[in-house]
């Protein structure tokens, strides 16, 4: 057996005293340059709570309104828990577009219950607003100047402003005058929330005097490919009898498929049309053996028609308001 050879140490190759002195002094300075730019935080960047604020629908909710108060925080609701505040109603408002709920409380200070509930309802598009104001306004609703359009139901206020419809109820004579204040305020924070208010959405021409607006959903007069309709009627000057309007609101880049329905319809049941251009709007008359005459032109915001004959001064109003709709 052989004696093994002794293991030759090689020379030191660490690192020199002077560079790990050098390191332990740059440490606390580091720690330290770290802790101070850990200061500098942008506050609204940590403070999740505040930023679902903002970007929710609770910013719409102002803490006060002359004498009252919000008297609790904003509740929240989404489609899988609407049922818990409208039980039994709640699948309405998911079939008409419904995205989210909020809901706020107010009244005096120190008040433990509250005089007025405010909800609101974003419902995804203007329209779909309006189509549930149209539903829950009911015949016995009185029209009133608030928001993109409203009406007082019994001791509250139902209104749109751009998406979404308003619900505000009371619970106390005192709350009346703070109800039409609280609604213009929350109006005038939508209209910054959602730019563009919803009354472009539903613009008429002026053809007289307005007797009623309602919402079709679905197969206006019987034709499937006109959904989502807003009907007015209008009396003319000097007239009794009211005819009904409608606008299928809809993209210019959809019109060409939209009349190219309507005529195919038309023909389907046998009902005869023309397309005829005078005093510069070019409208289609059509002699409905059910509907009577009646026209229909294609505006910028969509179809528009009146179960009414063509004459002049109808022409004149229609040519007007397609003008000025015209215009950027």
């Amino acid at each position: 057996m052989t004696e093994s050879s002794p293991i030759k140490e090689e020379p030191n190759q660490g690192v020199p005293p002077w560079v790990r002195l050098v390191l332990l002094l740059l440490l606390p300075l580091l720690t330290l340059a770290i802790y101070w730019d850990g200061q500098r935080y942008d506050a609204d960047l940590l403070d999740f709570t505040a930023a679902r604020k903002e970007q929710g629908l609770a910013a719409l909710f102002p803490p006060r309104s002359g004498n009252f108060s919000r008297l609790e925080p904003v509740r929240h609701y989404g489609s899988e828990n609407l049922y818990e505040y409208i039980n039994g109603h709640a699948e309405y408002f998911r079939s008409a577009g419904f995205q989210q709920l909020a809901v706020g409380e107010y009244g005096p200070a120190g008040a433990t219950q509250p005089m007025l509930v405010v909800d609101l309802f974003h419902m995804g598009e203007p329209l779909h607003a309006f189509g549930v104001l149209m539903d829950e306004a009911g015949e016995q609703a009185v029209p009133v100047a608030v928001g993109d359009s409203g009406f007082r139901v019994g001791g509250g206020l139902r209104f749109i402003s751009g998406p979404l419809f308003v619900k505000m109820s009371t619970f106390s004579p005192q709350a009346e005058e703070q109800m039409l204040a609280l609604a213009q305020a929350i109006h005038t924070l939508a209209g910054k929330r959602f730019g563009a208010t919803a009354k472009a959405v539903f613009r008429f021409p002026e053809l007289g005097r307005e007797t009623g607006m309602r919402f079709i959903k679905e197969s206006y007069r019987g034709m499937p490919f006109l959904n989502n309709c807003i009907e007015k009627s209008f009396v003319r000057e000097g007239g009794e009898k009211s005819f009904p309007t409608f606008l299928a609101p809809g993209k210019p880049e959809n019109h060409a498929a939209l009349l190219g329905k309507l005529e195919a319809f038309l023909q389907g049941e046998g009902i005869s049309f023309e397309t005829v251009s005078t005093q510069g709007l070019s409208f289609t008359r059509v002699r409905d053996p059910y509907e009577g005459e009646w026209f229909y032109v294609p505006l910028k915001e969509g179809l528009f028609g009146v179960f009414q004959p063509f004459d002049e001064e109808l022409g004149r109003a229609i040519a007007l308001f397609a003008s000025h709709d015209a215009k950027p």
